[in-house]
């Protein structure tokens, strides 16, 4: 499964300067977007920009994530749902949706099977033991069954899902959830980066300067810091966007469109043997993991596994950040 959703990452999003601003810009849109509305629960935007940021930021901390979506021109709102729609289009609905499955079997697993794996030597010697994850066990594996039963779980419900809906409810879940694992595993010193935001905000002085009809700038004078940070602004559809995402967005949704095709492609398609065998493997190990009735049964089964992962991280081919995590 790895591999699938490796290989689609590389295929939709290459790794472009264009791309990457147009990632770096997305959560600066949303913070400094305007909306009227943000949709069940979410507290509604005011129209001041400086007073927009701090409601945003309020609505992130009373995990309302539609607020994110909301704040986006209705043009952009657009664009990524036809990107949506391209990869509905593209991908293989039997791989995806038999992806997801899988998923909601591994979550089946992980609930029903907690104490053989606690007992498993086979387990334990793995990292993710050691790891917060691996400590907080009931937590994960709701997370991963919210994501397992949304609507990323076909592709036709991806096809019809409407993206603000799926923030409000899904979205809200996993980051109240994620908000909880944080909590119960004593990692209360990284606290909530929405927070963090907000109190850094709180350090600073925000103003906001209306140039022409449909450009401004955007200055934000921490106490701690001697030059301010500037960022120019050009409204879209009445909601304002920095200057050079405006620029980069249209260029970077054509390069979405173009990787999201490349899944129907010749080279997506040399992959699909390996992807197939992948989660036939899967199912097989999830199946067995499920039916097993003891712990020798059980650790046999996780041996097998180890081992078709091995197998299968030396077919997989490699990618351009592959050979340049290796430099």
């Amino acid at each position: 499964m790895n591999l699938l959703f490796n290989k689609s990452r590389q295929l939709f999003f290459p790794s472009t300067d264009t791309n990457r601003i147009l990632s770096a810009r997305i959560l600066l849109l949303c913070l400094l977007g305007l909306s009227v509305g943000c949709g069940p629960n979410a507290k509604e935007i005011p129209a001041e920009p400086e007073a927009a940021i701090d409601s945003l930021v309020e609505n992130l901390k009373a995990h309302q994530p539609q607020a994110l979506w909301h704040a986006m021109p209705a043009k952009y709102q657009s664009d990524l749902r036809e990107v949506i729609g391209a990869f509905c289009d593209h991908m293989d609905p039997k791989i995806y949706d038999r992806s997801m499955a899988l998923t909601s079997k591994l979550a089946d697993v992980l609930e029903t099977k907690k104490d053989f794996f606690y007992n498993s030597p086979v387990a334990l010697s793995t990292p993710f033991f050691d790891s917060m994850a691996g400590a907080k066990w009931d937590e994960v594996t709701a997370l991963v069954r919210t994501f397992a039963e949304s609507d990323l779980a076909t592709i036709d419900r991806l096809r019809n899902m409407d993206p603000g809906d799926f923030l409000a409810s899904t979205g809200a879940e996993i980051m109240d959830r994620s908000e909880r694992l944080r909590l119960v595993s004593g990692k209360n010193n990284t606290g909530d980066p929405w927070q963090k935001l907000q109190e850094s905000l709180d350090l600073g002085k925000m103003t906001f300067t209306e140039t022409s009809s449909n450009q401004g700038l955007f200055v934000i004078q921490r106490k701690d810091e001697k030059e301010p940070t500037e960022v120019k602004m050009v409204k879209v559809e009445g909601r304002w966007v920095p200057v050079d995402m405006s620029q980069n967005w249209d260029a970077g949704i054509i390069r979405a469109k173009a990787g999201m095709k490349q899944l129907s492609g010749p080279e997506f398609q040399k992959s699909k043997p390996i992807i197939i065998f992948a989660l036939t493997s899967f199912e097989g190990v999830l199946n067995q993991l499920l039916n097993a009735t003891s712990q020798q049964q059980f650790d046999q089964t996780l041996l097998q596994m180890v081992q078709i992962s091995q197998t299968l991280k030396s077919m997989a081919p490699k990618s351009d950040d592959d050979e340049n995590e290796k430099e």
